[in-house]
Parts: structure tokens; C-alpha cells; sequence
């Protein structure tokens, strides 16, 4: 198997397994992971670093979500905003993260950890 470039113009459509709606997402590229890595290593104030996890997934999702389908509040579509990425359902957010990861090739999938 053959390792493809990543090409950040290139958007692909993520459908939710069980809910009707629809993600457009932009691919992690290695621009995006080195903005990450740079905002959640963090020092925690006794001389120690850590990892902020919860802004890891904010930077995600607003980085790689570029629109979507299917998104409503009070019955209406709503715009793939900012502010609205932040009140999708903690559920939803942690699906999309994984499959911006495994997509990235960031997680090894159970069919790899079968090999």
C-alpha cells in the first residue's frame, strides 16, 4: 500500500453513522498538527509541561470542519461557525476528532492492530 500525499486544498465529506449529518472537513495536515502541538504544550506552573487535551479537539474541529449539513438549532439549519462548533454535542465532537486522527493516521485502526 502506497502513502498519499496530503493535499490541504482538498476538502472530503464525513457522514455521522447514525445521525443525518453531514461534515465537510478539511485534512490534518502537518501546518495544522505544528499549530497544535505548539498552543496545548503548556507549562503547568512548577516547572513541568502538559498537554491540553480539550484545546487539542477545539483546534481540530475548528481547523478541520470547514462546513456542514444537517446541523440545527430550534429546528433550523445552522452555520458551521466558530461559536456553533462549540455547542455540537460532546458526543459529536469526540467521533469527529477520532476520525480526524485516524484519518491523519494518528491512531493505528483495530484492523492494523490485528496485523
Amino acid at each position: 500500500m502506497s502513502i498519499e500525499l496530503v493535499d490541504p486544498a482538498k476538502h472530503y465529506d464525513l457522514k455521522h453513522p447514525w445521525l443525518d449529518a453531514t461534515f465537510t472537513m478539511r485534512h490534518m495536515t502537518p501546518a495544522i498538527q505544528e499549530m497544535i502541538d505548539k498552543e496545548c504544550i503548556v507549562q503547568d506552573g512548577k516547572g513541568n509541561f502538559r498537554y491540553d487535551v480539550s484545546r487539542d479537539r477545539d483546534i481540530k474541529i475548528e481547523q478541520c470542519v470547514v462546513f456542514w449539513k444537517g446541523i440545527v438549532s430550534d429546528g433550523q439549519e445552522v452555520e458551521c461557525s466558530a461559536e456553533n462548533k462549540k455547542k455540537l454535542p460532546v458526543g459529536v465532537i469526540v467521533w469527529l476528532v477520532k476520525e480526524i486522527e485516524e484519518r491523519a493516521g494518528l491512531r493505528i485502526t483495530a484492523e492494523e492492530k490485528k496485523s
